[in-house]
């Protein structure tokens, strides 16, 4: 027998007489059904990707492969995670395996291990695990019981937790992201946020705190720019590439001019910095001393992000990025997502109460279209600069932050 299904039905044996009885109807129908789809069953193949190199990986029975999908943010809590998972199991680095259809997961993954390809899977007849994360870890296959690691019971308690996880919450990953909204609900009762809802069985210990350190800046922007051993906010207005460009939660252009506006009084010398991707997508603020959009490298935003005295955006990738490089606070608007599971303690995270809860994933639409129609944007609209402002101030008033603050 196929050593996935053997270890499948052993696992199944026993979750089912924990659940139901050895001799319960439900069991013996649930094996039976098993045993007949076992019979159509046949096994993955996997696809060579299109690599950049020649490079090929032969069979090996150690690998651990690591799928991920999703923004900057979703890579940077996915590496976290897997970063965490390598020290918990001793795993080599040449043992791991990264795929991402992201033209940055070289990026973000060099400090974790050298094997990183697009989506498509190379030749790898039999991996010891493939793992897809999305929001939580799943196990696509598993060949523990012949792997290097079959004597491991910690990793093979790990394997179990995730597949009990997945049978008793199936709609998370069945119909992710559908559901995305209602798991953040779940994590937030659980204790738990983005930043370690991969673990959401506590197996690692993981809590706000990021652990990766293998995520390399170039600081040598701040000398091209004149801003090296000076005092600077970056601030930002824009989505992942993946997403609408004006997403709902994006807070109002006018609104962020007119915040600057109020900056450039309270923090006088401070130089303001905007951030972008592209012109196309990020518009330019007004009263901006510095316009870096189109002018970056993720390593220069790196720099950037590590050294500015503060932060300014919506929720989003930027702010995981700034988070995971441990660079201070930032001032984060929310709008349709939840400040309770995306936002992290160090920072100002404002909400308004115009909506009483976040709309994540309430529709399918739902960062393209405000589901309240006739007060469309209320969550952003409502928060005015001065609310911003204020927020602010009464915040970094005790901690001297930035150096210099005029009343």
């Amino acid at each position: 027998m196929n050593e996935y299904l053997k270890t499948t039905l052993l696992y199944k044996l026993s979750r089912y007489n924990e659940l139901y009885g050895a001799n319960s109807y439900i069991s013996i129908f649930k094996l039976i059904f098993f045993l007949i789809r076992c019979l159509f069953y046949i096994p993955q193949k996997w696809k060579k990707a299109p690599l950049s190199s020649e490079k090929k990986l032969n069979s090996v029975p150690g690998s651990i492969v690591f799928k991920i999908s999703g923004g900057l943010g979703d890579h940077l809590v996915a590496a976290n995670y897997i970063y965490a998972f390598k020290q918990k199991f001793r795993i080599a680095p040449e043992n791991i395996i990264i795929h991402s259809g992201k033209s940055f997961r070289n990026y973000i993954f060099m400090g974790i291990t050298k094997n990183i390809f697009n989506e498509s899977a190379p030749s790898i007849d039999a991996p010891a695990l493939y793992i897809e994360i999305i929001r939580f870890p799943r196990v696509i296959t598993s060949n523990f019981d012949i792997s290097i690691y079959h004597n491991d019971i910690a990793l093979k308690q790990w394997i179990e937790n995730q597949l009990l996880f997945e049978e008793s919450n199936r709609k998370y990953f069945e119909y992710a992201p559908f559901c995305d909204g209602e798991s953040a609900n779940l994590c937030i009762n659980l204790g738990k946020k983005r930043i370690n809802q991969p673990d959401i069985t506590n197996d690692l210990g993981l809590e706000e705190k990021y652990l990766y350190k293998g995520i390399p800046v170039n600081t040598t922007i701040l000398d091209e720019y004149g801003l090296s051993g000076k005092e600077f906010i970056t601030i930002h207005r824009g989505v992942d590439t993946d997403q609408v460009k004006d997403s709902i939660k994006l807070w109002p252009l006018s609104y962020y001019n007119d915040l600057i506006k109020r900056l450039k009084e309270i923090f006088p010398g401070i130089k303001i910095v905007q951030l972008g991707i592209s012109h196309a997508r990020c518009e330019t603020m007004d009263e901006i001393d510095i316009n870096l959009i189109e002018k970056t490298s993720l390593p220069d935003l790196g720099g950037l992000l590590q050294n500015a005295r503060l932060h300014i955006d919506c929720e989003g990738g930027l702010v995981h990025f700034r988070h995971a490089l441990h660079g201070g606070k930032s001032i984060v608007i929310f709008g349709p997502t939840s400040p309770d599971f995306f936002g992290y303690s160090e920072n100002i995270n404002i909400r308004s109460p115009a909506c009483p809860i976040p709309c994540e994933w309430l529709v399918k639409n739902w960062q393209d279209e405000c589901l309240r129609k006739a007060d469309k944007r209320i969550c952003m609209r409502n928060l005015h600069p001065d609310i911003v402002i204020s927020e602010l101030t009464k915040n970094l008033d005790s901690e001297n932050y930035p150096s210099q603050i005029k009343h």
